[in-house]
Formats: C-alpha cells, sequence, structure tokens
C-alpha cells in the first residue's frame, strides 16, 4: 500500500509541477501578445512619424523650388537693369551728365548703413563726388541685396509657418 501512496504523492506532484509550467508557458504567451501589441503601436507611430518627415520634406522641398525660381527670374531682371545702367552711361552725352556732391553720397551711405551722418562732414560735403552712372550701379546693386534679402526672409517665414503647425 505505501506504493500506491507513493505513487500517487509522486503523480500528485508531477501534475503540480506540470501546471505551474503549463501556467508559465501561458504567462509568458500573454506576455509576447503584449509586447508584440506594444512593439507594434510603436512600429505605427514610427511609420506615421516618417510619414509627417516625408510630408514637411517635401513642402520644404518644394519652398526652395519656389525659392530658386524666384531668384532664377529675378537674375534676369537684374542683368536688363545693368544693360540700362550700361546703356546710360554709354548713351548719354557729357553735357546731360551730372556729378552729385560729397552731401548726396554721405547721405546715401547713412541711409545705406544705417548710420547716422556726421552733420559737420554733410555741412561741408566732406566725401568725393560721385558721377551719376556710378551712383545709379551703386543703388542698383543695393537694390539687388535687398530684394534677394527680401525673397530669402519670405522664404524663411514661410518654412516657419510650414514647420510652425
Amino acid at each position: 500500500m505505501s506504493y500506491r501512496i507513493l505513487a500517487a504523492l509522486v503523480a500528485g506532484l508531477s501534475l503540480t509541477v506540470a501546471g505551474y509550467i503549463f501556467g508559465l508557458h501561458v504567462a509568458s504567451g500573454e506576455q509576447a501578445k503584449r509586447d508584440l501589441a506594444a512593439s507594434e503601436a510603436q512600429r505605427q507611430q514610427a511609420v506615421a512619424y516618417a510619414g509627417e518627415i516625408l510630408r514637411r520634406q517635401a513642402t520644404a522641398d518644394g519652398l526652395a523650388a519656389d525659392l530658386e525660381s524666384a531668384r532664377s527670374a529675378q537674375a534676369s531682371n537684374n542683368r536688363i537693369i545693368y544693360r540700362d545702367v550700361i546703356r546710360y552711361e554709354t548713351l548719354t552725352p557729357a553735357a546731360a551728365r551730372v556729378v552729385l556732391d560729397g552731401r548726396w553720397r554721405l547721405l546715401h551711405d547713412a541711409a545705406a548703413t544705417g548710420t547716422p551722418t556726421d552733420a559737420a562732414g554733410l555741412a561741408t560735403g566732406a566725401a568725393d563726388p560721385v558721377e551719376d552712372a556710378s551712383a545709379i550701379e551703386v543703388v542698383s546693386d543695393n537694390y539687388e541685396a535687398c530684394r534677394g534679402w527680401r525673397a530669402a526672409l519670405i522664404g524663411w517665414q514661410e518654412w516657419w509657418e510650414m514647420f510652425k503647425r
């Protein structure tokens, strides 16, 4: 009879151990399902983020292309302006040409740099005079630079508005 009890104890212990192992297996399977669901959510989030990056990159590329086309269009206008400056210089008779005094140069430099003009220098015209063609060329260069900075600033503002959303 002792063998029967021993066999029953061994069978009970085996069933308990088997149940425990099966429980671990089920628990690890459920954890694996949770891990899989979490990794799938992370993958979907990464795909959505990558899609947003691609969308924003396409918008930024479009803005860059627009800026480049605007610069190209303006470059042809700048060439026309320079041709007109050269034509003015070569076609205007000497009697119709003017020389701007030193005060004009001081006022122009003050406007271009944003620094106040020396009152004493302005009163005496302390700068060298400048010929009209040279003045037109300098003013044309200044406006060309301003248009370039303006276009770049507009591009930066559009870029900021795009990424601010």
